[in-house]
């Protein structure tokens, strides 16, 4: 079913937030995404970023070109 924002289940469920954020560290690790915090690209995980001088976050996923 599809939502305005997105896609909604059919019914709710659990997430496992520890498998997620485990799958969202391997993939930053191996550049399948980045992250722009305001002007600049965050190099590393263990970087902070203030969120009231920089409330500007963009994730952005790298995928490969068919034909390329």
């Amino acid at each position: 079913m599809t939502a305005p924002y997105g896609y909604r289940l059919p019914e709710p469920r659990r997430i496992d937030w520890r498998r997620q954020a485990d799958t969202a560290e391997r993939a930053f690790l191996t550049n399948a995404f980045f992250l722009l915090a305001g002007d600049r690209q965050a190099e590393n995980l263990d970087e902070t970023v203030d969120l009231t001088a920089t409330p500007d976050l963009v994730f952005i996923k790298l995928v490969a070109l068919v034909g390329g």
